[in-house]
């Protein structure tokens, strides 16, 4: 998981980007490009990352002046409004191409006992059991524990409360092992 920003420093920091300091305009966007970035990445293909990401900034700088404070990391902000723009985008294009991630290709000379045999399934397996998830859970255990949020960030991201974020994320791990037949007892 990513340290977390000291939350004094980061709101002067906002404060002076306020004012137009290009420094700080500077500081916030390389503090956290790179999260923003790798949560796109992972929604969008490869060939909208980068209009994604710039746009997140661009409405980012024009929203800075109404951005408040919350008590969570200003990325968590940025990481709602890159949220929406992928979420505006797949209603707008609805009856889209919807691109499907490669798969490694097999070896030549497939053994019928090979490991990407046995990693294919249990990918494809892992990919029915998350998708199988209400929405909401889905969301929760994703931003926690895939993209290393916290509590509060994923909390602010789904415009709800730190409590329900707890639960949601407690019931959809609780129904990946029930779907992957995963003893609660034994270690992730």
């Amino acid at each position: 998981m990513p340290p977390a920003p000291d939350v004094t420093d980061e709101a002067s920091t906002i404060a002076r980007a306020r004012t137009g300091d290009r420094d700080a305009l500077h500081r916030i966007y390389r503090d956290t490009v790179g999260t923003v970035t790798r949560f796109v990445a992972r929604r969008v293909p490869p060939s909208q990352v980068d209009d994604v990401v710039s746009e997140t900034y661009v409405r980012a700088l024009a929203g800075l002046g109404g951005y408040r404070d919350r008590g969570v990391p200003i990325r968590a902000w940025l990481l709602r409004i890159a949220w929406n723009l992928i979420v505006d985008a797949g209603r707008s294009g609805a009856g889209r191409t919807i691109p499907v991630p490669e798969i490694a290709e097999p070896p030549a000379s497939l053994d019928p006992a090979s490991d990407w045999i046995d990693q294919h399934d249990a990918r494809a397996t892992l990919r029915r059991a998350f998708a199988a998830l209400e929405p909401g859970q889905r969301a929760a255990v994703w931003l926690r524990h895939l993209e290393d949020l916290s509590v509060a960030e994923v909390a602010a991201m789904l415009g709800t409360t730190e409590v329900a974020v707890r639960a949601l994320t407690y019931r959809g791990l609780a129904a990946l092992r029930r779907a992957l037949s995963i003893d609660p007892s034994s270690p992730a």
